[in-house]
């Protein structure tokens, strides 16, 4: 048996800005500030190794948790952990996206939730169902190299939102943005080589409509 604690990164430059993050984006002060708290938080938990998405935020959050561990633990970059890419998008303002997709995001509203997984805006960005299958991948990977090993993963909320979508019984209506995931927010999972067992959500906020 696995197990991951999956960590949302801290607040970012772009989050800053109102920005779409781009793989470049550092975290902000506020966000160093976040992922020093999550590291005392889990100072007490013996990880085995810690893999980080190659988005900088990511990294740079993994690397102040790793602070706090009690002895040295290895830490290695995995791009499948990535965040949903969503291609030409990336760095510019949300309000110039909101703008251009207005009438795509009308019929998004419109699907079943398996149809939204499917969904993308414009074609050359991934969709909830691709991310979401390239992270479960990856985690099932990692499992196979470290069983029976506790392992911190660092990466973000689109990704972390459709994880739950695909492995709860949560909906896009409870879900509606990986924002509905605190940043430093995390998952405990458990993974038996088969199943996710999902144990403890901290700041994960479900919308009961």
């Amino acid at each position: 048996m696995s197990t991951f604690y999956i960590v949302r990164h801290g607040h970012s430059q772009a989050q800053e800005n109102d920005l779409m993050p781009d793989k470049y984006s550092p975290l902000s002060t506020r966000g160093i500030r976040q992922a020093k708290e999550r590291g005392k938080t889990l100072q007490d938990i013996p990880f085995a190794v810690v893999f980080s998405s190659h988005c900088l935020r990511a990294y740079q959050t993994a690397l102040y948790i790793l602070l706090y561990q009690k002895k040295s633990v290895p830490l290695f970059i995995v791009d499948t952990l990535g965040e949903k890419s969503w291609a030409r998008f990336e760095g510019k303002k949300h309000e110039e996206i909101n703008r251009e997709i207005h009438e795509k995001r009308q019929l998004f509203l419109t699907l079943s939730d398996k149809k939204k997984l499917l969904f993308k805006y414009i074609k050359e960005m991934e969709s909830d169902e691709e991310a979401g299958n390239r992270f479960i991948k990856s985690l099932k990977l990692i499992h196979e190299k470290y069983p029976n090993s506790t392992m911190l993963v660092s990466t973000h909320g689109t990704i972390m939102k459709t994880f739950l979508i695909k492995t709860t019984d949560a909906t896009y209506m409870e879900l509606p943005s990986g924002s509905n995931i605190d940043n430093t927010g995390y998952l405990i999972i458990d993974f038996d080589g088969n199943n996710f067992t999902h144990t403890r959500h901290i700041g994960v906020h479900r919308s009961r409509l």
